[in-house]
């Protein structure tokens, strides 16, 4: 096995959550399963990154489309 899939693998269950970065020694990375308190944290993450902010729901208003259409931004939405 190429150490280029093995390092694939481990970087889609450090995005899954499933293992956490411990540390780095030359060209390694170290790995290790998350403790309860990162684990939640993860998932609290995650779920707040489902919801839709503030900003995402103003931008996409359609109050806030016509205020741009009049100062000249037409179909685009500015990034704040």
């Amino acid at each position: 096995v190429k150490r280029t899939i093995i390092n694939q693998a481990a970087g889609k269950m450090v995005r899954e959550g499933l293992l956490v970065v411990d540390g780095y020694t030359d060209k390694i990375t170290h790995y290790r399963k998350p403790t309860e308190k990162e684990r939640l944290e993860l998932e609290r993450r995650a779920e707040q990154q489902q919801k839709p902010s503030v900003i995402q729901d103003c931008k996409r208003s359609e109050i806030m489309k016509r205020i741009l259409f009049i100062y000249g931004a037409g179909e685009e939405l500015p990034v704040i």
